[in-house]
Parts: structure tokens; C-alpha cells; sequence
């Protein structure tokens, strides 16, 4: 059939789909190649608000073609039109389309797609043979390594067969082979990242498929890697993917394949790829995926190898993520519950027997230090964190209760009133605040931080700035002799790697300056504007305020966030509860003038704490 006939032919039976659908899938078992692939390319269209197309047809159509027992058995035969292995290959480009949401929301679809796994990775394995290894033309070969990836990394989505693929006989040669062709897309390596290469048999299986040549594994992939680091900016999926697998490859340190990947500078290269990952744009997202992957397992087993390496690779990049990347990235909610699921989940005897005698020990105890302060402070009372409860604001008042029993400002939704009085008195106040929050059109879309993640780094400011206000009384005394405290703002740095916790210092609200706003911000004019009229509300009374500034790192920027309480600490003293529950009193803070605890004891006794809860 010419090529104008057959886009004719396409054509009616893309109307007939239409017209009459269930004589199209009435003879799903007669339909040609052309046919199969101008149903799959209508299936999806319905996902995109096309015709409705009866799923259950789609999936019987594919899978009659994907049956396993079509497979040829004796030679791979070049690919030829319509023969059974064409509409094979179109049935499974149709799968590799995805959209199997719309099958495991129906268990009789789910469980016939479950069964058929056997006979499409039959499949795969023959069009590997058949459309990829002997392929001439890199494209062809490139699209059909993209279509069978895609159909097990689809595939793979669905809880129940993730078992089944990972314990499928085969699956690991073909995505070493998948990875390891020239015209392999560094997605080739999704489904090999998923297959949790953990027993050193499936790295003799990996090893076997390239040949018995480790070398030209190593080569594969790390040639992926730095491509990977090289281009920017990193997609979040392909940086997980590969540190899943970096992270499967030096589980077993003494394997050919491990000394493959070391002997080509590998773990070099892969943890500088981490660093580079952790430092864009996304970055908590990026590092709680890196968290995820498995990376303190990960440093606690490259300790070692770094610790018998030269002076330069002790000093980066393990040591850069240690004291620098991670500590930073405890500032968000979603890096701390990751990290903390991991660290529980590691096996306190592995770190024992690599970290802790290597140099990098003091690096870890004190990580392991600030995940357990961030913790408590994620689980304070709420009576501490001010959660539940609002004050009113009017500064004639000092009542607190639950929000339901407050009066919302109806203009900005932002601040609340104990009754009607204090509403009339505190509005010329806060007039022109309302306004600005009102016109404010920053969306959640918008915004830079979840709510979750804005939220905690307000309770990690507040609770630091009660820490180190017998520092700050100090150092008001040194360098403030004759300004009242009322007057001090209270300053905590979360950027400098020496001080993880944060190093403290004062400015005076008289003379304070807003960092500039960032042009990327929503609406900068909008936002310089607020924190103009926050600190002009502030200094007509500074008595009845905490001005507190906090500083940290998003990524590469350097970010300032300020919090203004509606109690002043220089006259009313923080609780004495706040510090009890952090019970970390090594806050490695440059004013702090007593001798911290050392390091040591402090690990020692927070062990014990965890032994006795």
C-alpha cells in the first residue's frame, strides 16, 4: 500500500473510531500496524478532551498483540510492515504513551494489564534484539530505547507489578544493554535506576551484560553523570535517577564494578554532581530526592574510601555536603522529615564502622546534632510555637485565644481583633498595612516556599532567636552600652557553614535597612512597601515588639526573612521551657563566650537519650 493509501485508510478508520467504535474493536484481532497506531494516538487525544475512547478496547487491542506466544522463537527477523511483530511494536508504542491511571482505577483493567507483564517483557527483550542493537540509524535506535524505557518505567508505577519487574529474570541485562547502546538518552537509565540493584549477583548480572567488562559500565554511566552535571539546570527526575544509582553501585565496595566506577574517578564525579544538584533553584526538593535515594547511606560508605584518598578529596565534596549543603537544607520541613526517616532507618552499626572512624566524624556528629534540635523544634508545644492561638492586634490589648473566638480582618484576612473596640481603635494603625496585603497578588503558585516549609522556617527563627538571647544581652552590653534593648533587633545567620545553628548579632531599629527585594519576587513593589510599614509600626513602639531578621540560603540566594512578635524579649524574657525543649546548648554561636560541650559527649548523651525513648 502506497503511503497515500495508507493516510487514507488511517483517515476512515480514525472516523470510524469516531462513528462507530464498537465495530473497531469488534475486530481488534484482524487491525493492522497502521491501525493499532491511529487507535493509541486517539486513546490519548481522549486524555486531552478528544473523542471517548473505551479503555477496556484500548487494552484488550493491545495486549491480544502483545501476546507472548507471538514472540518469534527461532531469529530475530528484521522489522517488516504489518507483519506480527509490527503491530507488536505498535501495540507497545500505544503502552508506552502511558495514561495507566485510567487502568488501576479499574481492577478488572489493572489485573489483565498485571498478567500480561510476562509477554511484554518478552517483547521488549525481542525488539531490543531486533530495532536497537542491530540499528544503524542512532534515531531509530534512540526512539525505540525511548519506547521500551518508557513502557517499564510506566509499567513500574503501579505498586503490585514493581515486585514483579524487579524479580523478572532478564530485567537487569536488558537495561544494562539499554543503557549501554551509543544512542542510549540518559532516560535510559530510569528503569535500571528503579530495579534496587542490591546483592552483588545483580552486579554480576550488570557486568555480565556489558560483556564481562565492568570498564565499559562505569564508562556508561559516568559519562551520563557528566553530561548530566554539565547541563543546566538539572532536572529534579534525572538527578534522583541518578543518584539512585550512584548509590547502588557502592553498596558492595570490594565488586569489579565498584572498582570500575572508582578507578574512572566516579564517586569524584558523582558527589560533585550532588553538590551541584543541591545548589539550584529547587534545591530542598533536590536534596530531600538525594535524601531519598539514599544519600547518608551513601557518605557514610564513601568515608572510608576518602579517608585513604589524597588531602584534597578529604576536604570536598563529602565534607562540602556535611557542613555545608545539608545543614543549610534543615532549614526546610521537607528535607528534615526525610532526613530524619533516614537516619532512624540507618543502621547505627554501619555508621559506626565507616563515618565515625574516618575524619569526617566530627562533620557527622554535628549534622546528626542539628537533625535532632530541628526536630524538637518541629514538635514543640504549641503553646511555645504561638500555633492555635492568635493575640489581638491592637496594641491597647493583650488577649490571646483560638482563632474561632477572635474577629478576622475582613480587608487582608491576616490579623485579628478581640472585639469591635479594639478593631476602631487599631485601624488607623492598620490602615495602609491592610491595603498593601490586600492588593498583594501573590498566589500559591507564586510563592517560593510551601506553606509547610514557610512555616517551619518562621518557628526555626523564633526558636533561635529565644536561644541566643543570653548571647545578644551580652553582646548588647559590649557594643550597645547607652540604647535600650527595646530598641535591638535581633539578627540570626543561618549561612556561614562554621555556625550550622545559626551565629547571632544586633541592629538597631532606629537605623535599620531592608535588604533590597528581589526582582523575581511576585510583586517587589508590593513587598518593599510592606516591610517599609512593618518597621515604621515597629518603631512607633518598639516596646510592645521583638524585631527579629533571619538569613539563609535557597539554593545559590541569599534570602532574609523578618519576624515581628507582639511581646519584646529585652523585657519580657524568653521561657525557660523553649530551652529545655531543644536541649542543645553547643549552638556553636561566635558570641556564645562559655566553653561548649564537646562534641563527643554531647553525641554520647544524645545516643543515650534515643536508647531510653
Amino acid at each position: 500500500m502506497s503511503q497515500e493509501l495508507a493516510a487514507v485508510h488511517c483517515d476512515g478508520f480514525l472516523q470510524t473510531i469516531h462513528n462507530k467504535p464498537d465495530e473497531v474493536f469488534s475486530s481488534y484481532a484482524s487491525q493492522t500496524a497502521g491501525e493499532i497506531q491511529v487507535l493509541a494516538q486517539a486513546w490519548k487525544e481522549k486524555q486531552d478532551g478528544g473523542a471517548d475512547i473505551s479503555s477496556d478496547g484500548v487494552l484488550q487491542t493491545f495486549l491480544h498483540h502483545l501476546d507472548g506466544k507471538k514472540v518469534p522463537r527461532i531469529v530475530v527477523r528484521p522489522p517488516a510492515d504489518n507483519d506480527p511483530a509490527d503491530r507488536a511494536w505498535a501495540s507497545l508504542n500505544g503502552l508506552a504513551v502511558g495514561f495507566f491511571s485510567e487502568f488501576s482505577t479499574q481492577p478488572e483493567l489493572r489485573t489483565r494489564l498485571l498478567s500480561a507483564w510476562p509477554d511484554i517483557f518478552q517483547w521488549c527483550r525481542y525488539f531490543y534484539d531486533q530495532r536497537v542493537s542491530v540499528e544503524k540509524d542512532s534515531t531509530q535506535a534512540h526512539n525505540a530505547i525511548l519506547t521500551i524505557c518508557n513502557t517499564i518505567r510506566n509499567l513500574y508505577t503501579d505498586t503490585e507489578l514493581q515486585t514483579k519487574i524487579r524479580a523478572t529474570s532478564g530485567i537487569i541485562a536488558l537495561c544494562t544493554r539499554l543503557c549501554l547502546h551509543p544512542a542510549s538518552p540518559t532516560e535510559a537509565f530510569i528503569p535500571f535506576s528503579l530495579l534496587r540493584i542490591d546483592a552483588w549477583g545483580k552486579m554480576d548480572e550488570i557486568v555480565a551484560a556489558a560483556g564481562g567488562k565492568p570498564e565499559v559500565v562505569a564508562k556508561a554511566i559516568l559519562g551520563g553523570l557528566r553530561t548530566t552535571i554539565t547541563q543546566q539546570p538539572l532536572e529534579a527526575e534525572r538527578s534522583f535517577v541518578l543518584t539512585c544509582l550512584v548509590t547502588s553501585f557502592i553498596v558492595f565496595p570490594r565488586h569489579p564494578l565498584t572498582f570500575a566506577i572508582l578507578a574512572d574517578n566516579g564517586v569524584w564525579t558523582a558527589l560533585n554532581f550532588l553538590r551541584a544538584a543541591m545548589i539550584q533553584s529547587d534545591s530542598p526538593r533536590l536534596v530531600a530526592q538525594a535524601l531519598d535515594a539514599g544519600l547518608l547511606r551513601t557518605i557514610c560508605a564513601l568515608s572510608p574510601v576518602f579517608d585513604i584518598d589524597t588531602e584534597e578529596r578529604k576536604s570536598t565534596p563529602l565534607r562540602s555536603i556535611l557542613r555545608d549543603v545539608l545543614p543549610k537544607s534543615l532549614m526546610y520541613h521537607s528535607v528534615l522529615k526525610v532526613m530524619k526517616r533516614e537516619h532512624e532507618e540507618l543502621d547505627s552499626a554501619f555508621a559506626d564502622e565507616t563515618i565515625m572512624p574516618s575524619s569526617l566524624r566530627e562533620d557527622w556528629m554535628s549534622l546528626t546534632l542539628l537533625l535532632y534540635m530541628r526536630g524538637n523544634i518541629a514538635k514543640l508545644p504549641k503553646a511555645l510555637k504561638g500555633r492555635g492561638a492568635v493575640s489581638c492586634e491592637s496594641t491597647a490589648c493583650d488577649q490571646q485565644g483560638r482563632k474561632s473566638g477572635f474577629l478576622r480582618c475582613g480587608g487582608c484576612l491576616c490579623v485579628y481583633y478581640c472585639g469591635k473596640e479594639c478593631q476602631t481603635t487599631a485601624w488607623s494603625s492598620h490602615r495602609t498595612m491592610c491595603k498593601l496585603k490586600k492588593s498583594s497578588q501573590i498566589t500559591g503558585g507564586q510563592l517560593m516556599f510551601s506553606p509547610e516549609n514557610a512555616q517551619f522556617i518562621r518557628e526555626i527563627i523564633i526558636a533561635d532567636a529565644h536561644l541566643h538571647n543570653p548571647h545578644l544581652r551580652k553582646l548588647a552590653t559590649r557594643k550597645f552600652p547607652k540604647e535600650p534593648g527595646e530598641n535591638m533587633i535581633t539578627c540570626i545567620d543561618y549561612t556561614n557553614p562554621k555556625y550550622p545553628a545559626g551565629t547571632c548579632s544586633l541592629k538597631n531599629i532606629n537605623t535599620y535597612i531592608f535588604p533590597p527585594v528581589s526582582s523575581e519576587a511576585a510583586d517587589p513593589a508590593n513587598v518593599k512597601a510592606q516591610n517599609d510599614e512593618m518597621l515604621k509600626m515597629v518603631c512607633r513602639n518598639p516596646s510592645l515588639y521583638t524585631f527579629i531578621e533571619g538569613t539563609f540560603m535557597y539554593g545559590e540566594q541569599r534570602l532574609t526573612r523578618n519576624v515581628v512578635l507582639s511581646s519584646n524579649m529585652w523585657i519580657t524574657p524568653p521561657s525557660q521551657d523553649l530551652h529545655s525543649g531543644l536541649n542543645w546548648q553547643n549552638n556553636k554561636c561566635e558570641n556564645q563566650d562559655k566553653s561548649a560541650v564537646p562534641l563527643l559527649d554531647l553525641f554520647l548523651g544524645l545516643n543515650m537519650k534515643y536508647a531510653d525513648s
